[in-house]
C-alpha cells in the first residue's frame, strides 16, 4: 500500500496495519493528499481498497493499477468518483462485467441520478463570490502557466475559470468586452491595425471586428488552452477566431511587443487577468515606466 502511494508520487505521512488471526488485514496509509485504505478477505481471495486524493497532483489510477498487479488479481472492479455529477467520471474498470457483456469500458452507461448543491467560490482575503453550478466539468486542462476550466452555472450559464478565479460568464461577458473595446475604438479617427495582448476568450476580438475601419487585429495569448476551451464551450464569445483579418499568436504578449516594429499599431489593448499567475510577473513588466516609454514607439504617428 505504501509503495502504491509512492508509485503515484503521493507524499506518505504515516501508515498503520492490523493483522487478523488467522489471516486478513486492515490498514490505512495517510498521505498529504488524503489516504489509502484496505480491508482483505483472504478466504474469498478478495480485497477492498479506497483511494482518496485531493487536488490534481496524485493520480489514484496509478495506485490502482499497481495494486492490481501486486495482488496478482484475476480481475478488478473500480470506479472513479469526483465531486459533482456522474458526467465527471473519467474511467470505469469492472473486468468481470466487461467479460460477461463482451463489451468495452465505453459501453458501460451510468444511469445514476442525483441532485447536487455544488458551488464555485472565487475569493480573496476580503471578498467572496459564489455561483451554484451543475457539477459538470466541461473542460479542464493544466498548462505550464495555469489551470483552465469551464463549468456550467445555473444563474450565469457557462463560465471560464483560471486557477479557480472566474474570468467570464455567458450572461455578463458583454459588459467587460464592450467597455474594454469601444471607448478606445470610438475615440480614434481611423483604427485600422489593432494589437490585443491576452483576451484568450475571444470577446475583445469579437467586439473589435464590429468596427468597419479595422483592417487587421493581432492577438497574442500566452496559453492556447484558453482559446481551445472557449472555442469549444463558449462559441458565442469566441465567435471571431475564424475571422480572416485576425492574426492569432500563442505566445508571450510582452515578449512579442518588445520585438515588434516601431509604429506598428493604432491601438493596443491589454486584455489581461488580475495580477496573479502569469500576469503577476508579466503585468508589472508591461506597466513600468521604462516599458511604457518603449512601447509608446509602437503606436503609429498620431495614435
Amino acid at each position: 500500500m505504501v509503495n502504491a502511494a509512492l508509485e503515484a508520487q503521493a507524499t506518505v505521512i504515516n501508515a498503520t496495519f492490523h493483522h487478523f488471526s488467522p489471516y486478513g488485514v486492515s490498514g490505512v496509509v495517510v498521505i498529504q493528499e488524503s489516504h489509502l485504505a484496505i480491508h482483505s478477505w483472504p478466504e474469498y481471495g478478495y480485497a477492498a481498497v479506497d483511494l482518496f486524493t485531493c487536488g490534481d497532483e496524485v493520480n489514484p489510477w496509478i495506485s490502482y493499477d499497481y495494486l492490481k498487479t501486486a495482488f496478482e488479481a484475476d480481475y478488478g472492479s473500480a470506479m472513479e468518483i469526483n465531486r459533482g455529477q456522474a458526467d465527471l467520471l473519467k474511467r470505469v474498470n469492472i473486468d468481470h462485467l466487461l467479460k460477461e457483456r463482451q463489451g468495452t469500458e465505453s459501453q458501460l452507461e451510468h444511469k445514476v441520478k442525483f441532485s447536487r448543491n455544488v458551488w464555485f467560490t472565487d475569493k480573496d482575503e476580503n471578498l467572496a463570490l459564489s455561483l451554484r453550478h451543475t457539477g459538470n466539468l466541461l473542460y479542464r486542462k493544466k498548462s505550464e502557466f495555469q489551470t483552465v476550466q469551464v463549468l456550467e452555472s445555473h444563474a450565469f450559464g457557462k463560465m471560464l475559470t483560471i486557477d479557480n478565479l472566474i474570468m467570464t460568464t455567458e450572461k455578463d461577458e458583454f459588459i467587460y468586452h464592450e467597455m474594454i473595446t469601444h471607448p478606445a475604438m470610438l475615440s480614434h479617427a481611423a483604427p485600422k491595425n489593432i494589437l490585443v495582448i491576452g483576451g484568450g476568450d475571444g470577446g475583445t476580438v469579437r467586439e473589435l471586428f464590429r468596427h468597419d475601419a479595422v483592417e487587421k487585429v493581432t492577438m497574442v495569448e500566452i496559453d492556447g488552452n484558453v482559446v481551445e476551451a472557449c472555442k469549444e464551450h463558449l462559441p458565442q464569445i469566441a465567435a471571431a477566431f475564424d475571422h480572416p483579418n485576425l492574426d492569432l499568436k500563442i505566445a508571450d504578449g510582452i515578449a512579442y511587443l518588445a520585438e515588434a516594429a516601431a509604429e506598428s499599431f493604432d491601438i493596443i489593448i491589454v486584455d489581461g487577468s488580475d495580477p496573479a499567475g502569469p500576469a503577476e510577473v508579466r503585468l508589472p513588466q508591461c506597466l513600468n515606466r521604462k516599458s511604457l516609454n518603449l512601447r509608446w514607439s509602437f503606436f503609429r504617428e498620431g495614435n
